[in-house]
């Protein structure tokens, strides 16, 4: 079956032909249908003074479940990381942006084992509005400082690998 997709003006310029989508069903919200991107429609829509452009991939329906019009909520994945160190990206205090590939330096308050907090410089990998992946700089178990207000109470520890990334948008 072919899902056509409505994507924002603003969000189709993420888009890559052959990235991962999945998409959840109104009825079914922890089952997850998976495709690859294979088209984004060059020809928009115009609703209510808003651009969207239709993105097709295809999803496997060997039950018949899916059906013509269903109401979905499509994701479409930019990067994915897996078994990674993770922090909340609110406790990340970023340095510059990445360039070619390479993780942006930052940095992030640690509570040492004595209880004083410290800066320490950290390599960030592939990082969303929630959580990020620390590529360097921290270790399994660290507590880091999620806001220093409250560095008392704000502190997290470092989530543990295997955890996964949630969707990029």
């Amino acid at each position: 079956m072919t899902v056509k997709a409505q994507v924002s003006e603003a969000d189709v310029g993420k888009l890559k032909i052959g990235m991962d989508a999945y998409f959840t069903l109104l009825g079914q919200p922890g089952k997850r249908f998976t495709g690859k991107l294979r088209q984004i429609q060059p020809m928009p829509d115009t609703e209510n003074n808003v651009v969207l452009y239709y993105a097709l991939f295809d999803v496997p329906n060997p039950t018949g479940e899916l059906m013509m019009s269903m109401s979905a909520q499509v994701f479409f994945v930019e990067a994915a990381a897996k078994d990674v160190l993770v922090v909340p990206s609110a406790a990340i205090h970023a340095n510059g942006e990445a360039t070619d590939g390479k993780p942006a330096k930052a940095e992030v308050t640690v509570v040492t084992p004595s209880g004083v907090t410290e800066a320490r410089a950290v390599e960030v990998g592939i990082r969303n509005r929630v959580s990020a992946e620390i590529v360097s700089g921290l270790e399994e178990g660290d507590r880091v400082v999620v806001d220093t207000a409250s560095a008392g109470s704000g502190t997290r520890n470092t989530r543990s690998r295997g955890m996964r990334m949630p969707p990029m948008f």
